[in-house]
Order: C-alpha cells, then sequence, then structure tokens
C-alpha cells in the first residue's frame, strides 16, 4: 500500500537516540488520555475533567504536539514550546484551563522529547474536577487567568466526547507519528470520537490543523489522535471522519476491517486546495496515475491470459482468421515502405504473421511480443529466417539503442495501451528511428473486432481524432462532447426519426426539395455538406428520381455509422447515395476537392453552427466552386436571436461549442458569393419541432419505456437443472452455473440500458426544453437561406 505520511513529506526529524519518545516507544504508545475526560460548559466550549482521584505527582496524559504557525500573544490556547515556539497538544490537553498563577493550578505540563510531553499533578485532584494548568507565559503575553467554565450537562456521561480507546499513536516507519487499531475493527464501526479547538492558525500554511467551516475559513485542532491519521494517497484509506462543524465535534468510521495494529489513514480532501498540501498532492497524483497504469497493465495481462493459444484465430480473436488474413496481409504490406536492406522493428508481432514476411526482404527483424506461447510459435513457423530476433517483452519497459531502427512496424498493439503507455512508447519509437526512418501502425476504432467470445474486454477502442488530432480546436472540442458516438445516433432518431440527428426530420428534407428545384431533374448531383445519419441524402435520393447524392461528414463515428447503414439500403438507391469523411467539415485546403462545376445543389443543414465564421466563408467559396451556374446552396442553421444573449442560453452553446451568427451577418456572408434569393425566419416551425420532439422523448425515452419484465433467477435455476437431468453430474453442474452466468449477465445488461436510458431521457428533455425556450424568449432564431450561383452569362 502507497502511502505519504505528513512526516515524510515536511520533513518531520527522526527522534534522537534517548529521547523522550524513543523512552514512550518503549511504553508502546505516545497519547494516552485515559484518566480524563472532556465536559461540554455552559459557554458551548469544552473542559477537561478528571475520571477518579488522581495523587500529586501522579502522571495525567500522555501526549504529542504539533508545532503551529502561530504568535502566542496573539492566542491564549496555545502551548509556548521549546523557546518562541507554539503548539497544541493530543488528547485532552488542548482542553485544559489554563493559569498563570500556581497556586491555582492542579497540573503541569513536562516535556519529555522534542514534541512529546507529559501532564504532571501538582496536587491531588478529585473525581470529576476541572484540570487546571499552570501556563506561566500567560500574564506575559497578556492574558489573564481564564474563568473557571460552568459545566451546563452534569459529569454523568464521561465518554460522550471523547474516545480514542480503540486506537493509538505511535512511531510510525518515516520517523513521524502514525494511529494504530489496537484492537480489530469491523467496517462501519466508530473507531475514535472527539472534540476540536479552533484555532487562529491559516490552515493554507500549516499542514496540522482541520478545515471546520464550509467557507474554508476556520480552521482546528482535534482531541485525541484525531490529528497524526497520515494520509493514503493511493485510494487504500481505511477511515473516514465525519464533521459536526456546528458542534465542533467528529467521529471517524472504519471503511472497511481493520486489523489489530494496522494503521489507520483517511483521504486528506482538502488536499485539492490547500497550498500547504500542494506537494503532497503532486506525489498523490502521480501515485494514482501509477496505480492506474498498474491495474490497467494487470487487466492487459490477464486478457491474453486468455486468449494466449498460438494460434491465428486466437490473434486475430475471430474464428474466420484465416480468410480474412488472406484478404488484410496484403492490404497492411502495399501501405509500408520498402524494407529492402533495412532494419525493421516490429511491436506486437504475435505469432508472426508479417515477421517472416518482413524478414525475407529486409536486413534483420526483431519481433517483440508480450505472450510467451506466441513468442514460441513464431520462432518455431520462421526458423530459417537467420535475421530475426524474437523477443518475449513488454512494450512498455522495452529498452532498444537508440536510432537502430529503419521501420517500427506495429499492427494491433496501441489499442492495448493505455493513453499514457501510448504518449511515452511514442517518444520511445520516435527515439529508436533513425532519420528518415517510418513509424506505421494500424488499430482497431471504435468497437470491437473479431468474433470470439471474450470474457471481459479492456481494450481501448480509439477513434481515428484520437490517435491524429484534429488541427481545429473548435472541431476537437464538438467531438470530445460525445454527441455522435453510435449511442447517441440512435438516440437522436428516436426523437427525429431514422437517419436524422437535426430538426424536423423527413418535414424539412421535403423543404429542401421544394426549394432545390430545378436543379433536382434525372442525372443532377447533390452534395450534402455536414450529412449527419444520412436522412436527408436518402431523402433527396428516393424523393428525386434518378439524381446521385454524396454525403460529406467530419465526424468518424458517424462515417462508421453510415458505412454499417449504407448495405442495409435497396440496391437501386444505394447506387445514387455515397458517404465521405472529411475532417474539419471539409475547410483544410485538402479536403472538399472536388472538380469545378461538378455539383447542381449544396445542402448545408445545422453544420454552419460547428463552424467560426473564418471557415464559414472558406465553405462557401469551395462550395460556389464546386456549384455548376445556376446552382443553388440551401444553408439552415441556429442563428444568434439577439446581441445579448441570457447566461442560460450562452452557457448551452458554449456547452456544444456552436458559434451562432446572427441572421444579417450570415446573409451577408452568403452574398459575398451567391445571388441571396431567401433568408426566412422558421423560428416558429423550430418550435413546433421542438415540442414534437418533447412528445417522442416521453414516448420513446420517457419513464413509461423504463419497467422490466421482473426475471426470477431461482426459478430459471430450476428449469435448467430440469432440462439437464440424464447428463452426468458434474456436466449438469458445469452447464447450469454457465447458463446462470449468462442469465445474471443479461439480466445486469438490462439494467444497465434502463439506466443508460434514464440518462439519456433526462439529458434529451432538459436540452429539447432548454432550445425551445430559448426560441420562444428570442435567443434562438432558426432560419433557412437559399443562395443561387449566377449562370456564366450573369
Amino acid at each position: 500500500m502507497l502511502q505519504l505520511h505528513r512526516a515524510t513529506v515536511f520533513g518531520r526529524p527522526r527522534p534522537r537516540a534517548g529521547s523522550g519518545l524513543g523512552r514512550l516507544c518503549q511504553r508502546g504508545y505516545l497519547v494516552d488520555c485515559s484518566k480524563i475526560y472532556l465536559d461540554r460548559s455552559s459557554s458551548g466550549g469544552f473542559v477537561s475533567r478528571a475520571r477518579a482521584k488522581i495523587r500529586r505527582g501522579e502522571t495525567l496524559e500522555l501526549g504529542v504536539v504539533r508545532l503551529l504557525p502561530v504568535e502566542g500573544s496573539r492566542c491564549p490556547l496555545v502551548l509556548p514550546w521549546s523557546g518562541s515556539r507554539w503548539a497544541s497538544g493530543s488528547g485532552c490537553l488542548q482542553f485544559y484551563h489554563a493559569t498563570s498563577q500556581p497556586e491555582e493550578a492542579s497540573a503541569k505540563v513536562v516535556p519529555t522529547g522534542e514534541e512529546q510531553f507529559v501532564v504532571i499533578a501538582l496536587r491531588d485532584i478529585e473525581p470529576h474536577e476541572e484540570l487546571v494548568r499552570l501556563d506561566e507565559t500567560l500574564h506575559s503575553r497578556g492574558f489573564a487567568a481564564q474563568p473557571s467554565a460552568q459545566v451546563s450537562n452534569g459529569a454523568g456521561e464521561e465518554s460522550r466526547w471523547i474516545d480514542c480507546s480503540k486506537v493509538e499513536a505511535r512511531p510510525d516507519a518515516w520517523g513521524g507519528v502514525g494511529v494504530y487499531a489496537t484492537q480489530r475493527i469491523s467496517s462501519g464501526e466508530l473507531v475514535e470520537r472527539g472534540v476540536v479547538q479552533p484555532l487562529p492558525v491559516d490552515g493554507n500554511i500549516c499542514q496540522y490543523v482541520f478545515t471546520w467551516s464550509e467557507d474554508r475559513s476556520v480552521w482546528a485542532t482535534g482531541s485525541g489522535c484525531s490529528v497524526f491519521y497520515n494520509a493514503s494517497l493511493d485510494g487504500s484509506e481505511n477511515t473516514s471522519m465525519t464533521r459536526h462543524l456546528e458542534d465542533e465535534t467528529f467521529e471517524i468510521f472504519a471503511l472497511r476491517d481493520i486489523e489489530k495494529g494496522e494503521e489507520l489513514t483517511h483521504l486528506y480532501k482538502s488536499i485539492e486546495w490547500r497550498s500547504c498540501f500542494r506537494e503532497l498532492k503532486a506525489i498523490r497524483d502521480d501515485a494514482l496515475q501509477r496505480k492506474t497504469l498498474d491495474n490497467e497493465r494487470a487487466e492487459f495481462t490477464e486478457y491474453w491470459a486468455d486468449h494466449s493459444s498460438p494460434t491465428i484465430e486466437t490473434m486475430m480473436l475471430d474464428t474466420d482468421a484465416a480468410s480474412i488474413d488472406k484478404l488484410e496481409r496484403p492490404e497492411i504490406l502495399s501501405q509500408i515502405p520498402s524494407v529492402a536492406g533495412k532494419d525493421v522493428l516490429e511491436l506486437g508481432a504475435g505469432i508472426g504473421r508479417f515477421s517472416g514476411l518482413l524478414a525475407r526482404k529486409a536486413r534483420r527483424v526483431v519481433a517483440v511480443d508480450f505472450v510467451a506461447a506466441a513468442c514460441a510459435e513464431n520462432r518455431h513457423a520462421n526458423a530459417e529466417q537467420k535475421n530475426l530476433e524474437v523477443i518475449q517483452a513488454d512494450v512498455t519497459a522495452l529498452q532498444l539503442e537508440p536510432t537502430s531502427f529503419d521501420l517500427v512496424f506495429s499492427n494491433w498493439l496501441f489499442m492495448y495501451l493505455t493513453d499514457e503507455e501510448c504518449r511515452e512508447l511514442a517518444a520511445k519509437l520516435l527515439g529508436w528511428l533513425r532519420p528518415g526512418g517510418h513509424l506505421f501502425f494500424r488499430e482497431s476504432c471504435f468497437h470491437a473486432s473479431g468474433n470470439a467470445a471474450r470474457r471481459f474486454n479492456p481494450t481501448k477502442y480509439r477513434t481515428p481524432e484520437q490517435k491524429v488530432s484534429p488541427a481545429n480546436k473548435r472541431h476537437l472540442m464538438m467531438l470530445q462532447t460525445g454527441q455522435y458516438a453510435p449511442a447517441k445516433i440512435l438516440r437522436y432518431e428516436k426523437i427525429y426519426g431514422r437517419g436524422y440527428i437535426y430538426t424536423g426530420g423527413d418535414e424539412i428534407s421535403q423543404k429542401l426539395v421544394d426549394l432545390g428545384q430545378p436543379n433536382l431533374q434525372p442525372g443532377a448531383s447533390v452534395l450534402d455538406v455536414g450529412c449527419g445519419a444520412g436522412g436527408t441524402a436518402y431523402y433527396l435520393a428516393s424523393h428525386c428520381p434518378g439524381i446521385f447524392v454524396h454525403g460529406a461528414n467530419w465526424s468518424s463515428e458517424m462515417a462508421s455509422f453510415n458505412a454499417g447503414r449504407l448495405p442495409q439500403v435497396p440496391s437501386e438507391l444505394r447506387a445514387r447515395v455515397s458517404f465521405e469523411l472529411t475532417p474539419e467539415c471539409g475547410v483544410p485546403e485538402n479536403e472538399l476537392r472536388y472538380p469545378p462545376n461538378i455539383f447542381d445543389l449544396v445542402v448545408i443543414r445545422e453544420t454552419f453552427m460547428y463552424l467560426e465564421p473564418e471557415d464559414k466563408a472558406v465553405i462557401l467559396r469551395k462550395v460556389k466552386k464546386m456549384l455548376r451556374p445556376g446552382g443553388r446552396v440551401l444553408i439552415i442553421d441556429y442563428c444568434r436571436g439577439r446581441p445579448a444573449l441570457s447566461q442560460t442560453f450562452q452557457s448551452h452553446i458554449r456547452r456544444w461549442h456552436y458559434d451562432c451568427s446572427s441572421p444579417a451577418e450570415l446573409e451577408e456572408l452568403l452574398a459575398h458569393h451567391f445571388e441571396v434569393s431567401l433568408a426566412e425566419d422558421h423560428t416558429q416551425d423550430f418550435i413546433k419541432y421542438m415540442e414534437e420532439g418533447l412528445a417522442r422523448i416521453e414516448e420513446n425515452l420517457g419513464p413509461s419505456t423504463w419497467k422490466v419484465g421482473q426475471m426470477d433467477l431461482d426459478n430459471s435455476q430450476e428449469k435448467i437443472q430440469d432440462a439437464l437431468k440424464g447428463l452426468p453430474e458434474e456436466v449438469q453442474k458445469e452447464a447450469s452455473e454457465a447458463a446462470m452466468e449468462k442469465l445474471k449477465l443479461y439480466k445486469a445488461s438490462i439494467e444497465s440500458d434502463i439506466e443508460i436510458q434514464k440518462e439519456d431521457y433526462h439529458w434529451a428533455k432538459d436540452t429539447w426544453s432548454l432550445e425551445r425556450q430559448a426560441a420562444m424568449d428570442g435567443d434562438l432564431k432558426w432560419y433557412i437561406f437559399v443562395g443561387k450561383k449566377g449562370d456564366l452569362s450573369s
């Protein structure tokens, strides 16, 4: 268990041999206040009292102090310690009445080490008597003796306010002080209870006080052993403190079962914002990151232990791997540079599908894989290749000579690494490559490939944008909202209709058909920029015989979705509809590079709102070039309804990274390139579509769809066992357990889907309601624009 103690971070000195700490260690503890209890005074504070009669010279209490950055002349509650330093004390010491008059005192604090003390009785003390410590500095510090507290609730509840009987404070392994269990403590059981003393200390400077107000302006020290619990920085803390701010009390509970002698730790919640914990937070963050990496690496190790059989079917996780391999290998090899006479590093080599092929041409090939059985098969299958070296190793720990390879080749590796491991390995790869060298890697995107059963799957299926970052910041931010993941597309379709992720569905598609005439005659070509899930493209093609529609998307997830849908379309329609992935909506110079005068109509439906103003101009310039003379561009988009938007709508468009121009701005921009024949406000239609959408949200996502039939697992098990009668007992048992496990997984899957649907419902209802209200309030306008490219004669 990785822990970092305050003593470690802040350099608490180790105790010297023969010091008070060393002597007290021999007795097994540093804090003992068992002879004392706390009582509430009429003023609301606390006082220390003797549980039983204590004789003169007898030890009242053992404890440890915390040195505080406070000036004693400002606070009578701190103890003078070693010259000009001031401290707070453990146990009950902080709640003794103090006096500078020896004749009034019943106890005296005696230092026994650098930061340890004992409290000695100066005279006989009667049971329940308030304890008064001698502090001869009070007068010189400008404080009079404190008045004796008046008890408001009697002296009968001696364990009500403080109980640290299950714990002890003693030296830890780092030279500081830790808290340890003196008995076994069950999960949820009280570990310690106590009270606090507010102090005029800045907790951003001093790490030894608790935050004791919601506004983080009050700081306090605690009774018993509370201030000596060390921090666990990897999420393995075993206690948690409940703070009762108004009562100035606390309770510490066990988060799990704790064994006798085990150190007690908790989470420093204020580590996130207190400046005195800045160094501690950095170490905590690093520790958590390393723990996460270790856990993920352990998951991948277990995953490949499940799939370690050295066959091509296991390596590709597909029962038809041999057929796929025949098609795949030529495609991959055609995309790598020449390896003739070169030094090649192959990472994730598996059973050597590519190792032998590379070695036949290369000067040297070093093939690395994580699975020992796969490496053995690679060596056996390619034994004749003397220039092939096969290494069984974890690539995250691989060390090779710098500038020693001309090509690094990897097929299906990075998806088995965490993001941090990918970054670290990428830096290594650049170091291993010679100047002018090449890096080739190929990965599965979006979702699992192969049909092999998997007990679990930790694989990281990233999108192409995650592999090669978009240059446009707005485009990247839009993608990071996750609104066009496949599951989200299906969510939109439940509201807008199949094929639609934007407002109006088929009704607006028909509006586009009407506006697009006479440019939609048989043989016409249409470009749908930002085509979404293909609804507009399919509608235009199906309602305008003989036209051809090409859809351009800037989301790779959307492009993948369309590629999967296209084979389901009737062949006649499929022949006239096509889709393309165009990063950043075609803004870069090398995107949307179609020949001039090729399209008759261009549709841009709810896409401009994702573009910067200058990028809108770039797209219009490209569209004008692509349109034939007389061709039209149809634009439907969100517009800014007024100069000063409401705070709610401003937050909304920031969240979704919209850039809404005003209708006048869009019309002016369009007029720079086209003859504007229409700039029409359809906000009332938008409000109607939002209201219809809210009704579909209730119908398709609402509470009425969350019901699931109760699955009687016990009854199911009985039926399964009845069906298996006649089979050997061991076979019955294994088959029954396997079937029940499948049923449990199925039930869990249904319950998980319902939870997701609940989230979708609340998100959709809030979003549609907000945009409907924004349109009604005038923040949002919904416009349709039509621009025409001039004829050659114009």
